[in-house]
């Protein structure tokens, strides 16, 4: 029999008149229309299949016939095609955001964290974005036999921003330098500078960056962190907060309160600080108005304070270089404790291997002594010592050589950090105004407590009678105190 009848949409008769097949519009089933009400109880099988077959159902005979609601039978299904997917983007790294702040309860619009996690830091050469191709689909078939093509997926194109690259075959996003990722207009970007236009408050959050350069045009609230590989700038001050600087740090409008912290591994310039914890800085510290009553100050270059009121008053200030100050102490006599020569790194240093030379000569002595012991035993025994004396014995004349090397080396260190010290002895205190009393200054091995107010004087240390000594300034170093020495 010919199929025409069949693929023209009106049908064909089958098995004697008594059904006409028909297919589905998407050729995806054929259908079996009884046009009796016998319906499938007479019909031979194997006979009512063979027609079907010979009217070109070939593919997807069901083995039974699926019974219809209209009464109809299914005898055959074909495989409709599936669509291939369309291209995408996968994230490897979350985008920045900006996220609502939680708000309280009482109605009052009151925020109540501070982590609002509002930057996705992310690292040079860090794998941002994956580009996932489409796929062709797969096709189908019907129940002629025709394969019916599957529809592919459509492609994307997407474009990069700043701070980003492709892979040779454009399938990936990396990062170009250190900072923060955002989708900006679409595009996968990555900024090293990150600028926040107001304060550091509630709104926006404590900051944790990993770019280069981190700028606050506004305040440090009270109880904010701030933190960033690079360099960081705060416009209007920092009230009892905690800035970290992995580069340079400047502080315009000071830094106050008992609680405040800043540290930088790079140089520091602050308008003036008040009262505070800790400034601990790796470089060079600039004090462009005063310094009062820092309980934990350190830096491991030179200390300036020589603009605006040059005044450092109270605390203590513990120096890898000189001191350039014009009013050193106040005249209320306040205590200020100024050590030169000597940084941070320098001092743990030191202090570790006294700790170190202290530990091992001990360990050293012990262990003479226990060995002198027993061999006492042994000589007073005829040379005979139980098992286990014998062992004990044994392990110590073994660990001997390894302590005397320890004790040697960490000596050797020791000498190495007093030579240091000798040539940091050279690092002076420029005092361009007045000194006052109640300051005390210590140079290497040397303390000198001033009890009387001078003026315009250097505070250095003399290597013949190993103290500390007090000269006038000369006119070339007063000269010099608009133009000091360049950093290291």
């Amino acid at each position: 029999m010919s199929d025409n009848s069949l693929q023209s949409g009106s049908g064909a008769t089958v098995f004697a008149g008594r059904f006409v097949l028909k297919l589905s519009k998407d050729r995806l089933q054929a259908l079996l229309i009884p046009k009796d009400d016998l319906g499938l109880k007479a019909a031979e099988m194997e006979a009512l299949n063979k027609e079907i077959r010979a009217n070109g159902v070939v593919h997807g005979i069901q083995p039974v016939p699926e019974p219809l609601p209209d009464g109809s039978f299914c005898v055959a299904r074909g495989q409709a095609p599936q669509a291939g997917k369309n291209g995408c983007l996968r994230p490897h790294v979350r985008p920045a955001m900006v996220r609502t702040p939680k708000q309280g309860g009482d109605g009052q619009g009151r925020v109540d964290q501070r982590e609002l996690d509002n930057i996705s830091n992310v690292a040079k050469d860090q794998l941002l974005l994956e580009k996932i191709p489409p796929t062709a689909g797969v096709p189908g078939k019907d129940v002629l036999g025709n394969d019916i093509a599957a529809k592919p997926g459509k492609d994307m194109k997407f474009k990069t921003g700043p701070g980003t690259y492709l892979s040779e075959d454009g399938l990936k996003v990396y990062a170009q330098a250190n900072g923060k990722f955002a989708m900006v207009d679409g595009k996968a970007s990555v900024f090293e500078e990150h600028v926040v236009r107001g304060d550091v408050d509630m709104t926006v959050g404590n900051i944790t960056f990993g770019g280069s350069s981190l700028l606050v045009e506004g305040t440090v609230q009270p109880g904010f962190r701030l933190k960033c590989r690079g360099d960081i700038s705060v416009g209007k001050g920092v009230l009892s907060a905690v800035v970290m600087a992995g580069g340079n740090l400047t502080i315009r409008g000071g830094i106050v309160a008992e609680e405040a912290k800043a540290l930088a591994k790079g140089d520091m310039n602050i308008d003036f600080a008040e009262n505070i914890h800790t400034i601990d800085c790796g470089g060079e510290l600039v004090i462009t108005d005063f310094l009062a009553l820092g309980r934990h100050i350190r830096t491991g270059k030179n200390l300036k304070a020589v603009q605006g009121k040059g005044i450092i008053a109270g605390g203590e200030c513990l120096v890898g270089g000189s001191v350039y100050v014009k009013e050193l102490g106040s005249d209320e006599g306040v205590d200020t404790k100024i050590v030169v020569g000597v940084d941070k790194d320098f001092e743990q240093r030191k202090v570790q291997t006294e700790k170190d030379l202290a530990l091992w000569s001990e360990r050293l002595n012990e262990t003479l002594k226990n060995i002198n012991a027993l061999r006492k035993i042994k000589t007073e025994s005829a040379g005979i010592l139980d098992e286990n004396q014998e062992r004990l014995l044994k392990k110590m004349d073994e660990a001997m050589p390894k302590i005397m090397d320890k004790v040697n080396a960490t000596q050797e260190t020791q000498a190495e950090i007093e030579a240091e010290l000798e040539r940091r002895v050279t690092e002076c205190v420029y005092v361009y105004e007045r000194i006052f009393p109640g300051v005390s200054v210590k140079i290497g091995p040397a303390i000198r407590v001033f009890n009387e107010e001078d003026t315009r004087v250097v505070v250095h240390f003399d290597q013949a009678t190993r103290q500390i000594h007090l000269r006038k300034m000369s006119d070339e170093e007063l000269g010099a105190m608009t133009d000091l020495p360049p950093k290291e």
